[in-house]
């Protein structure tokens, strides 16, 4: 079948199949208009079909492009494999209804497929016989992941992953970026649970990054603690290449929509949900502001830019910790014009106890305007925090000795979420 093109030797699809949702059609109508009359799918088909395309792909677009150019490619070159394709199917099935699309709907995504190669410009036009082949594996592709589905049973609901980066930061800690076949829904302070074929039953939480559904990555931070099986293996043992399943993710998200300024708190090698949450919040308020204009940063670090959240290592309470924000920024004291007037708090404060400077610059580059990152531990200095939303990550240990400072410094307990590992 001629589903690639003769140059390129990939499969470029039209932008408009792709693009995030707007309004109350689904974009790319244009690009399908008359399926019904060519191919048979009704219009409320059409509408599944494409929101079920975005369901199943990651939400940035150039990333979204690349996962279906790769998934059209492997299916093209392991057709002639069915066993091989069927159990990659049924593996997908059980993870694609978990994000509400049943596999009875796949086969829908096909005829969407057919549409955007006939459109598509660089490959030699579709024969009869080739579109009908597509139907075919789409029919066939539908019937293996349902098949997947019913033999899952009551077993969790797993996304294979495979290892594309293992970064050894210390003896005792790791990130690994892992890439998954499907999105996998873990939003800003949820914790991934891995597990891994060499300990079979037995899986860990960690820490995420980063914004899986966005990226088609999951960028996981693991360090270990006492009786760590699983956490040994993947600091110690895991490489690239491996495979590892995520299952559910767990825990409770962080408050980023509440309209209260926010307090989040990092023991130090819980910073990867803080990390998550500030590219959440930099990418909605980008994309609110419109195109940024902020030049790239080439004197490095502590060099002030517009755009930029200037961290600070003074004591929590200290007059250069309410004032640690670079050009651009309201800092806590401070007016609209530096004044004094109009005083209010900033609208995002961090507490991380970074082990060397430069990753509290690093983190500071992820944070929207109106950050303060502090490089230290949160204390109980006096200040109310009562009207704040406030996220804490740690370990159980750190975790109990910073809400009771919290309570102590007003926040109620329905304003506070707590995420815990070891």
């Amino acid at each position: 079948m001629a589903l690639v093109g003769p140059n390129t030797g990939r499969l470029d699809l039209p932008a408009a199949l792709l693009e995030p949702a707007t309004g109350v059609d689904p974009p790319g109508r244009a690009a399908v208009r008359g399926w019904e009359a060519v191919t048979g799918l009704a219009a409320p088909a059409q509408r599944h079909a494409i929101d079920d395309l975005r369901v199943l792909l990651p939400a940035d677009a150039a990333v979204r492009r690349e996962v279906v150019r790769e998934a059209v490619t492997w299916l093209a070159a392991n057709l002639g494999d069915p066993r091989l394709v069927a159990a990659r199917c049924a593996e997908l099935g059980p993870a694609a209804a978990a994000l509400g699309v049943p596999p009875q709907r796949l086969e829908a995504l096909a005829i969407l497929l057919v549409d955007a190669l006939r459109a598509n410009p660089p490959a030699p036009p579709l024969r009869a016989d080739e579109e009908a082949a597509l139907r075919d594996a789409g029919r066939l592709i539908a019937r293996w992941a349902e098949a997947g589905v019913d033999a899952a049973g009551h077993e969790p609901v797993h996304w294979s992953a495979t290892v594309t980066a293992h970064d050894r930061r210390r003896a005792d800690m790791a990130v690994l970026t892992l890439r998954t076949y499907l999105p996998y829904p873990c939003p800003p302070g949820l914790r991934a649970v891995a597990g891994i074929a060499a300990l079979p039953g037995r899986a860990r939480e960690c820490w995420v990054g980063n914004r899986p559904a966005v990226d088609g990555v999951v960028e996981v931070h693991v360090a270990l603690h006492r009786d760590d099986p699983v956490g040994a293996e993947l600091v110690e043992r895991t490489r690239v290449g491996d495979r590892i399943d995520l299952y559910r993710p767990t825990g409770s998200p962080v408050p980023l929509d509440d309209d209260a300024p926010l307090l989040l708190i990092a023991d130090r090698d819980a910073v990867g949900p803080i990390r998550a949450a500030l590219t959440a919040l930099r990418a909605a308020r980008t994309a609110t502001a419109g195109p940024a204009t902020t030049p790239p940063d080439a004197a490095g670090p502590g060099t002030a830019r517009p755009g930029r959240a200037e961290p600070t290592t003074a004591r929590p309470g200290s007059a250069q910790a309410s004032a640690a924000t670079g050009p651009g920024h309201r800092a806590a004291g401070s007016g609209r014009d530096g004044s004094g007037a109009d005083r209010r708090a900033p609208d995002v404060t961090v507490f991380w106890p970074a082990p060397v400077e430069r990753d509290v610059y690093r983190l500071a580059d992820l944070a929207p305007e109106g950050t303060v990152v502090i490089r230290d531990r949160f204390a109980d200095d006096g200040r109310d925090w009562s009207g704040h939303a406030v996220f804490v990550a740690g370990t159980t240990a750190a975790n109990t000795a910073v809400t009771a400072r919290l309570r102590a410094a007003g926040v109620a307990p329905e304003r506070l979420v707590v995420a815990g590992i070891g």
